[in-house]
């Protein structure tokens, strides 16, 4: 970054020397996305008492300052979820808050296949076994390879959908009697509230497409993720999935979750399935710059302590 940006983008110069200090090998672009980062806020901050754009799963580490004071404890989709505050928003979205060694693989460029089918058999190896199957090992290595993205990207989508064990819509054994012999493994189409509306409309719209098959639904999945959000919006990060700042299409549209934790989550993942070559690999990750952010910002410490009270 130029040596002006500092004081019209406070934090993030810095940030990334840091990185790059003790990383020689990662490569950092910065996008500067010409938004304002209270638009950018007050547009994410929608759908309260409807569909709200960002929700937590509720438990001990996570509630009080989280919870959206407008919604309440109002659950969301299967019961287990209740929208977030402004605050926990900010705090999510503000890249400062992960341009750091725990969750800085979430700005990870996606667009690449790097893996082998040794790699990313490791990296299912702890996993049950709708993942941790030669089948989906190498249907992940092969759409990974044509679909040009990143195979442990691949994985760690899969499992934010359906957990280390899987799920209803990943086991094949259909639901209430109908849909056996379907699987939907990115957990494309699953929405809406309750549980069995979101699994309903997974396995059929995993059926209309004919993902009858694990390999199917790994390759449909694969496709959807890169040609509905890396090529058509520019979506090349699991930032950049979740927050949608790329300016390709409208603010806080086309994002593929509601989880307001899924890109750290995921990014942290990533993270662990390169084990240790992210000592030596050469890493791109791209840094969205918001306008008129604060010099003050939340730092972890802060956040996690106040979260409590």
């Amino acid at each position: 970054m130029p040596s002006g940006d500092e004081a019209k983008y406070p934090g993030y110069k810095t940030l990334i020397n840091d990185m790059k200090a003790k990383h020689p090998n990662y490569i950092f672009l910065v996008y500067y996305t010409g938004m304002d980062w209270n638009e950018v806020i007050n547009t994410e901050y929608q759908g309260h008492g409807t569909s709200p754009l960002n929700l937590f799963q509720v438990g001990a580490k996570y509630n009080g300052m989280w919870q959206c004071p407008i919604c309440g404890t109002k659950k969301y989709d299967n019961g287990s979820w209740c929208c977030a505050s402004k605050e926990s928003l900010a705090y999510m979205m503000d890249p400062r808050n992960s341009i750091n060694d725990s969750d800085v693989f979430q700005f990870k460029d996606l667009e690449g296949s790097d893996v082998s089918y040794d790699d990313i058999a490791r990296a299912v190896s702890g996993y049950g076994s709708y993942l941790n199957n030669q089948e989906a090992i190498q249907a992940i290595v092969d759409a990974s390879v044509q679909y040009n993205v990143n195979g442990y990207f691949l994985v760690a989508k899969i499992v934010n959908e359906h957990g280390k064990n899987g799920s209803t819509l990943s086991n094949g054994q259909g639901y209430n009697g109908k849909y056996a012999g379907v699987y939907n493994y990115f957990n494309i189409g699953s929405f809406g509230n309750g549980t069995a509306t979101i699994i309903n409309n997974g396995l059929s719209y995993a059926q209309s497409k004919g993902w009858t098959s694990i390999r199917a639904s790994i390759f449909g999945g694969a496709e959807v993720v890169k040609e509905s959000y890396i090529t058509r919006y520019s979506q090349n990060t699991l930032y950049y999935q979740k927050f949608n700042v790329s300016g390709k299409s409208p603010l806080a549209s086309h994002q593929y979750q509601q989880n307001i934790m899924a890109a750290q989550t995921q990014g942290s993942s990533l993270k662990t399935y390169y084990g240790e070559s992210i000592n030596t690999g050469n890493y791109t990750f791209i840094i969205p710059i918001l306008q008129y952010v604060s010099a003050i910002y939340c730092k972890k410490s802060t956040f996690i302590r106040e979260r409590h009270q």
